[in-house]
């Protein structure tokens, strides 16, 4: 712009000024607003869009945090109080952990022990009512922002009327011991409850995973058949994802980062590096039981399609001596999002579906074990 360009531009606006006081006001804040507006955007943008997958990337605990979401719900449980929380017959108790599988350090898990319906008045011990065998027993593993206090009580109203429930928290969850959350570690804390109830019944054993805790679930019944040839009766995946890494893609919080070139490099390869892989799928097609999958239409925290994707890679990469895959689905229009499909009237019906599916499959298994031997005898 030329001398005379300035001082003409200048004169104009001088004008504007003297003709035009108020609107020359007007827009000069219009503009001092509009001009600070951007600044605060860039700076948002940089934080949440440029820091915070850089923070994130490099930041074990940020990683920890976001994919456990290990807060107490309620705030401040008593978990010594289930009564107050509108669970009847249920009794408080702790479950000794590992660190790690080489460590000799413990943890203790915080658990419930919720009986069958049958015992809601009892006043038997949880040891005295396994003695018994007369109900299976069924581990139950939540998933994020949850406790064993769920906020759902038709969950386990559900699930004892037809087994024995232990619902735990693990590791850093509820009044369990606080350390570091990994993959390796939550798994653990199921095993090791897993075995303590096995120690004490000869009854059938199932675990049950919801959200999380089916990628939970799953690791741990791998993990059981290959360090302990132990196998399960069944398991059932609920409202959960074929791997995190699938996930990570569709979580109503990382989706709106997938635009950014770096989300790959920031987010995802930061997680899978980290050895939080929750491979449901693949840990699935090595288990040798009967496996039920749930999932609603309606999920906004794990997308209904990958609960299918589990089931369809799932059941089509399995041999028939492992068992069936049964899946389940909820319509949209029921609205059970994430947490409801325990409540569905037929899911009982599911339920002793695929507990008599286990039980056959179980007498077959049986069968052919019995046939290999005499094989071998004659």
């Amino acid at each position: 712009m030329s001398s005379s360009s300035r001082k003409d531009f200048k004169y104009r606006l001088h004008q504007e000024k003297e003709e035009h006081p108020v609107l020359y006001t007007v827009m000069k804040w219009v503009l001092i607003i509009l001009a600070v507006l951007l600044v605060i955007f860039l700076i948002l943008f940089i934080l949440v869009f440029i820091v915070f997958p850089i923070t994130f990337m490099i930041s074990l605990t940020l990683e920890r945090f976001f994919l456990f979401i290990n807060i107490n719900v309620p705030k401040n449980p008593q978990f010594d109080k289930p009564h107050e929380y509108g669970f009847h017959g249920v009794k408080n108790f702790y479950v000794t952990s590992k660190v790690d599988v080489n460590s000799s350090d413990i943890l203790s898990i915080g658990a419930w022990w919720i009986p069958n319906e049958k015992y809601i008045n009892s006043t038997e011990s949880m040891d005295d009512i396994l003695k018994k065998d007369e109900f299976p027993v069924l581990l139950y593993n939540h998933g994020v922002m949850a406790t064993r206090i769920l906020k759902f009580q038709y969950i386990y109203d559900t699930l004892r009327k037809y087994f024995h429930v232990v619902s735990i928290d693990y590791r850093d969850y509820g009044d369990s011991t606080s350390h570091d959350l990994s993959e390796e570690g939550v798994v653990l804390d199921v095993i090791h409850t897993y075995n303590l109830m096995k120690s004490k019944t000869k009854a059938d054993m199932y675990v049950w995973g919801h959200s999380l805790g089916g990628g939970i679930s799953a690791h741990a019944v791998k993990w059981l058949k290959d360090n302990q040839g132990e196998i399960p009766t069944g398991l059932v995946i609920e409202s959960s994802f074929n791997n995190l890494h699938d996930e990570v893609y569709e979580f109503f919080l990382t989706k709106y980062f997938k635009w950014l070139p770096w989300f790959e490099w920031s987010i995802v390869h930061p997680i899978h590096d980290h050895g939080f892989i929750f491979n449901t799928t693949k840990n699935s097609e090595d288990i040798d039981c009967p496996i039920m999958i749930m999932h609603a239409k309606d999920d906004p925290v794990i997308p209904f399609f990958l609960g299918q994707r589990n089931f369809n890679v799932t059941s089509s990469n399995r041999k028939s001596y492992q068992g069936p895959v049964l899946f389940h689905s909820f319509a949209a229009e029921k609205n059970y999002g994430h947490v409801g499909c325990t409540q569905d009237p037929e899911v009982p019906k599911y339920i002793e579906d695929f507990m008599n599916v286990c039980q056959e499959w179980k007498k077959n298994q049986t069968d052919v074990n019995i046939n290999k031997i005499h094989r071998k005898i004659y």
